[in-house]
């Protein structure tokens, strides 16, 4: 039905319900991380442009960490659900983003789907390093996405506004440290990434008017 509907406002509607069923609280059913990655994975290698924005907003939604919510009843006819799925322990859920997080590193394998892959774990870079403390495997992540010659725009901005706001206040932290670190890595090199940082940013991003600065006068010395 999601598929077939003509209504452009019912399908919206019904994306929204399918993105809802793969939270990590709130879903309304207790399938497991695992189960959701298949049916995400299945959706993917459908190959269909609209089953794949399904996967992707499955998988951004396995992501997620903070402000829950939802707008539907968990009942089915005349019988009722509870919540779903709810992590009895903080290895629990930290077992559920690993997975999820796992699986979006197998996507981004794919070059036709790497692009959208890293961004999804950019667009959830500072709630899994600040709420599940996942600093370990975001880092391998984020190496993964962003060294050997690549520039990871998107993951660099993330970690610079995690800094800023998560990590700023208390610069003796290894919180502070870490971040600080990861950021030095995936700075972008050279005046082309530079420019990129900078220019083709996503908006609301906190850029770095010192790095303006530096970029403007580099590029008024060639030209």
């Amino acid at each position: 039905m999601l598929f077939r509907s003509g209504d452009s406002t019912s399908a919206k509607t019904a994306a929204e319900i399918h993105k809802t069923l793969f939270t990590a609280v709130l879903s309304g059913t207790h399938a497991t991380i695992e189960q959701r990655v298949s049916v995400a994975k299945g959706l993917i290698e459908d190959g269909s442009r609209k089953r794949q924005e399904l996967a992707f907003s499955a998988v951004s939604a396995m992501l997620k960490t903070m402000y829950f919510s939802s707008s539907y009843e968990f009942d089915f006819g005349a019988h009722s659900r509870d919540y779903g799925y709810w992590a009895r322990t903080p290895d629990e859920l930290l077992h559920w983003y690993r997975i999820a997080l796992d699986f979006v590193v197998e996507i981004e394998m794919d070059p036709a789907l790497a692009d959208r892959a890293r961004e999804i774990v950019a667009a959830n870079f500072r709630g899994l390093w600040t709420q599940a403390q996942l600093w370990d495997d975001l880092e391998r992540v984020a190496l993964k996405f962003g060294t050997e010659g690549r520039f990871w725009r998107d993951g660099w901005q993330a970690v610079k506004k995690t800094i800023r706001f998560d990590a700023a206040k208390d610069k003796a932290s290894p919180n502070y440290r870490r971040l600080s670190q990861l950021e030095a890595r995936l700075r972008p090199v050279g005046l082309v990434q530079r420019v990129r940082g900078l220019a083709l940013g996503a908006a609301g991003i906190d850029y770095d008017r010192s790095e303006e600065r530096r970029v403007g006068k580099e590029c008024r010395s060639r030209w």
